[in-house]
């Protein structure tokens, strides 16, 4: 019995892992949608999320189309560079992360002109946990730095009496 209750307790270890494997590698498959499709998608979840007016939204579609396009041919190209077999130089990597800076400057400035200064500081909340993944886990739940807080305040002062009545 125990043998039994193991092997099924490993069975569902292996198939939750081998599904999460599967889940990272498709991400949310916005790659099958068309460029415009995707602009309409996002246009839409930003016009929910910020309450954009007609105006608005039509200016965000534009600015989405515009980049879904770029992302499509800069991962078409990329694709076609793997399947040849070349490889980028160090000067190319870095023209490609200029770029790729300067696309996203030009893309902050835009949504400032369109959206309203209430707008654009909600917008600017909420891509924040898009940007550098680094130390993000180490951030929020770790003891071991002191960052853990009790409900007695910062300080955690009375950390050993919080059970005492």
């Amino acid at each position: 019995m125990k043998k039994l209750v193991g092997l099924l307790v490993i069975m569902f270890v292996l198939s939750s892992s081998i599904n999460a494997q599967n889940f990272r590698k498709g991400g949310n498959n916005n790659s099958q949608f068309t460029p415009e499709q995707t602009a309409t998608l996002q246009a839409k979840k930003m016009a929910l999320n910020l309450d954009l007016t007609e105006k608005q939204q039509k200016a965000v579609y534009k600015i989405m189309k515009k980049n879904s396009e770029e992302r499509v041919n800069i991962r078409e190209e990329r694709q076609s560079n793997r399947q040849k077999g070349t490889t980028l130089t160090q000067d190319q990597r870095y023209d490609l992360a200029n770029t790729r800076v300067d696309r996203q400057i030009a893309y902050k400035a835009e949504m400032k002109n369109i959206l309203s200064q209430e707008q654009f500081d909600k917008w600017q909340l909420t891509r924040k946990g898009f940007g550098n993944n680094k130390g993000r886990m180490s951030e929020g739940n770790n003891r071991r730095s002191g960052n853990c807080t009790y409900n007695d305040g910062p300080n955690n002062s009375n950390r050993g009496n919080r059970n005492k009545i």
